[in-house]
């Protein structure tokens, strides 16, 4: 995600795997991703918790303004 750079602006919605424990050296947990995209103007719209990991579904508040 951080790899599109201003690029993400032009995203309206982005879909996701998450973790909420650490299942691999240095991965990225929901928190940190969670608190990127809001950064960036994302609202985080549902989340499918499947024990451990699941998908979070953001859309982005800011497209098309």
């Amino acid at each position: 995600l951080k790899g599109l750079g201003d690029s993400i602006k032009k995203v309206k919605y982005i879909i996701t795997e998450v973790s909420f424990k650490s299942y691999y050296n240095n991965d990225n947990l929901y928190n940190e991703i969670n608190d990127f995209l809001v950064k960036q103007g994302f609202e985080m719209k549902n989340v499918l918790d499947y024990g451990g990991f699941g998908d979070a579904i953001y859309h982005n508040v800011n497209y098309g303004k």
